[in-house]
């Protein structure tokens, strides 16, 4: 690189990704979400890339490395060049999972002392919430009281890149988070 210039170095970084690229879905046999015993997956392929990218963005911030289009956000040569993965549905539990899920804090054995029958009754509400309205963790954490409408059965939740959105939940989450509001919250919160 030093022998031909300056000019030379965004075209060779750019060969060498194409190499690298080419020779973990070639001559690693990459298959879409399949792992060979000597092979990547697709997910192993993009993931090294990314590294591999963020690597070269922090060279290039501390100037260790020359610019390069290839390495900046959104570039186009660079998603060519990462292989596309197909969206995987998550497995849907099934009732006797979903069951045992919402009742451990009632069921489990020398968790929960005596004294945290408080953190039982939130533990209960948050998992019966998480299941009942789709709600990632994060959501659940976030949620102030005032989100919550018991009469109307919904919750308002700010969800990834601050959306927000009204979430229906049944009878059992709110019967619930009615019990953890009126009789738990003040005991692991204290008054407000």
């Amino acid at each position: 690189v030093e022998r031909r210039g300056i000019d030379y170095i965004p075209q060779e970084y750019r060969r060498l990704v194409r190499d690298y690229v080419g020779w973990l879905m070639s001559q690693r046999k990459v298959l879409s979400g399949q792992q060979l015993r000597r092979g990547h997956a697709r997910r192993s392929v993009v993931r090294h890339l990314v590294s591999l990218r963020a690597f070269m963005r922090y060279l290039i911030q501390k100037k260790l490395m020359p610019d390069s289009p290839l390495w900046k956000k959104g570039s186009s040569a660079m998603q060519t060049l990462i292989p596309k993965i197909p969206d995987r549905i998550p497995d849907v539990l099934s009732m006797k999972v979903a069951l045992r899920l919402v009742t451990a804090p009632e069921s489990t054995n020398g968790y929960y002392t005596g004294s945290d029958l408080g953190l039982r009754v939130r533990d209960t509400a948050l998992l019966e919430l998480i299941y009942a309205g789709g709600l990632r963790a994060s959501e659940v954490t976030s949620l102030e009281t005032s989100d919550i409408d018991l009469a109307s059965r919904t919750v308002r939740v700010k969800g990834k890149g601050n959306k927000e959105r009204q979430v229906r939940i049944g009878r059992p989450a709110c019967d619930a988070l009615s019990t953890y509001i009126q009789n738990a919250r003040l005991l692991l919160v204290g008054p407000t």
